[in-house]
């Protein structure tokens, strides 16, 4: 079972190094990733606060946090599709 935590921290460092690429093209990388990331952590807690209203929600923690900060708004919007279609 411990293979499966290399599989993923190795996942993560790929989707970081993506990202940090991603935001290293534009003209203000700096700002780009904060903004991506301040805004995926604020669809999380506004998913959260109207989650009563709309249905499905995302906890809040430690990975759901990080994922939203890294991936921003999509992000969130995947962790939304994979609870959905596989109930987790």
């Amino acid at each position: 079972m411990a293979y499966y935590r290399w599989i993923m921290l190795a996942l993560a460092i790929v989707v970081v190094a993506v990202m940090a690429r991603t935001f290293s093209k534009g003209q203000h990388p700096c700002i780009t990733a904060v903004f991506t990331g301040l805004s995926g952590i604020c669809v999380v807690l506004l998913l959260n606060v109207l989650a009563p209203f709309i249905g499905p929600t995302i906890g809040f923690n430690f990975f759901t946090c990080g994922a939203s900060a890294v991936l921003g708004v999509p992000g969130v919007a995947g962790m939304l599709f994979l609870k959905l279609i596989f109930k987790l």
